[in-house]
């Protein structure tokens, strides 16, 4: 239900924002990370039923343990990045020939 103000309307409540910081905590960094992978694999095995799209995710954890997520053979997923002669890295369109010293 939405609060109401003096004038009859309604206003939305937000949703607070957490402040990004290092986690200092060891054990709490560690379940963090773990939550987050496993909702990060979530939204990517999504992205791929809903769009029909291709994708693949790597992630180390702080201590160097490789996870990885596939939504079809990573041989398949990655061999069109080996022929892409620019990728769009952030916000902007970037040759990777450049960036490989190639």
């Amino acid at each position: 239900m939405e609060p109401s103000t003096s004038m009859g309307e309604t206003k939305k409540v937000k949703r607070g924002r957490v402040k990004l910081a290092r986690i200092e905590d060891k054990t709490s960094r560690q379940v963090r990370f773990s939550k987050r992978r496993s909702g990060l694999f979530k939204k990517a095995s999504e992205l791929a039923v809903l769009c029909d799209a291709e994708v693949a995710l790597l992630v180390f954890s702080p201590a160097g343990r490789l996870f990885e997520f596939s939504s079809c053979s990573w041989y398949f997923t990655l061999l069109p990045c080996a022929k892409q002669e620019r990728a769009y890295i952030g916000m902007y369109w970037v040759n990777l020939f450049e960036i490989s010293g190639a």
